[in-house]
């Protein structure tokens, strides 16, 4: 693939950067002993952030009972339209899904949901919102407060 030079013992041209496989090694072990602890961190974020969403909104979240990632959350908030919340939550600075990542500029609603079994309404109520370990339980209990705002107005 690369020509010319003979350093590496004539296998390749260039010489291996022995600092950048020492700091991606270094990553990826501090990583990968970190993925349990971020786990627990974010299925607690996802236990509480739902709890709020049933409670305090009454959403329904969906899949609930499934075998899912603790960082991904669907919910769906009745007789609203997921585009409207959308834009109301971006004005708040505040950013949600609406769709797949890889279909986000796309109005078409969601493959996905479709194959699981939702109903094009039911799929135009739904938002996913998605957690890292960077995220915190004040910055859940904003979003709660700032969704709960919005749709108290949107059912008015």
């Amino acid at each position: 693939l690369i020509d010319g030079g003979g350093q590496e013992m004539d296998k390749r041209a260039g010489t291996i950067n022995v600092y950048e496989i020492y700091y991606l090694t270094n990553v990826l072990e501090k990583t990968v002993a970190s993925m349990e602890k971020n786990k627990r961190y974010l299925t607690k974020l996802n236990k509480y952030f739902e709890n709020k969403i049933k409670s305090e909104i009454n959403g329904k979240i969906l899949f609930e009972n499934s075998l899912r990632s603790p960082h991904i959350i669907n919910f769906r908030l009745i007789n609203t339209n997921h585009q409207d919340i959308f834009v109301l939550l971006d004005k708040k600075n505040i950013s949600v899904s609406i769709g797949s990542a890889c279909a986000s500029k796309s109005q078409k609603l969601s493959d996905v949901l479709k194959a699981l079994g939702l109903k094009d309404e039911e799929i135009k109520e739904t938002i996913r919102v998605s957690f890292a370990s960077a995220n915190s339980i004040k910055e859940i209990d904003k979003f709660i407060k700032e969704l709960k705002m919005i749709y108290a107005d949107y059912q008015k």
